[in-house]
């Protein structure tokens, strides 16, 4: 029963391409061509052999044509392509949810963790300055964000690009990787916020935070110029940047 069902699955697997079956199997030895037929293998050298077709030390067959059948009617139907895509952010929506006192107590919290998470990932896609509108409206029409929150955010994302001690590192002539994964020699993944890379071979990191300093914060970035240097790079400047409640930039050498 067991081999039956086997057999079933290997022939709907054979009848399931619109237009071209490649069968890769393992070429038996002489001896096992007509013993019993164990694997996929063996049913398809005795399909080629008892067809005529099995010859001893050739690896490749082919049957039927290899020009693709086209289709000459694409679509029977005209259809339409709307050129902008509106939609609505969901605290737009005239719906709301009866929330617990537990939550009612951690929705400041949670409201701040989620505009932190939404800034870092704007951050995320602006390379240079000219990225910012595009990026925002981008995530404006994909609902993301409500028209309140991409002018809200917008001011302060062009606060950092624009600040005198960050703009240079939001300009076309450098090197940019944001949130670009780097494996350490211990095989661990660190992925720094923006690595901003010179012509001179030295780099500059920048992590962006939300919420009041600490400590790790330093350690963490410490611990991304190691990995960094270890790469062959001069570490030029350890930047972190403290988005909210204000703007904060603490520059480390």
């Amino acid at each position: 029963e067991g081999l039956e069902e086997e057999r079933r699955l290997f022939y709907v697997a054979l009848t399931r391409a619109a237009q071209q079956l490649y069968i890769i199997g393992k070429n038996p030895k002489e001896s096992s061509v007509k013993d019993s037929l164990k694997t996929y293998s063996d049913l398809l050298v005795n399909f080629l052999d008892s067809s005529g077709k099995w010859e001893s030390g050739k690896c490749k067959y082919c049957f039927g044509s290899r020009i693709e059948n086209k289709l000459k009617n694409k679509s029977a139907v005209n259809s339409i392509k709307p050129k902008i895509f509106y939609s609505t952010a969901n605290k737009n929506l005239n719906v709301s949810i009866i929330q617990s006192k537990s939550q009612n107590r951690n929705s400041f919290k949670n409201e701040a963790i989620k505009k932190g998470n939404l800034i870092h990932s704007i951050l995320a896609k602006v390379y240079v300055k000219s990225d910012v509108d595009d990026v925002i409206n981008g995530f404006l029409k994909g609902g993301l964000i409500s028209k309140t929150e991409s002018e809200e955010f917008s001011k302060i994302i062009y606060s950092i690009v624009t600040h005198p001690k960050l703009s240079f590192y939001y300009k076309i002539e450098s090197e940019v990787f944001n949130e670009r994964e780097i494996l350490t020699q211990n095989e661990q993944i660190i992925i720094p916020d923006r690595l901003v890379l010179s012509n001179n071979n030295e780099a500059v990191i920048i992590d962006y935070k939300t919420g009041e300093p600490n400590k790790s914060h330093k350690e963490q970035l410490e611990h991304y110029a190691t990995v960094v240097k270890s790469l062959g790079f001069k570490i030029d400047k350890k930047i972190l940047i403290y988005i909210c409640p204000e703007l904060n930039i603490k520059t480390f050498k």
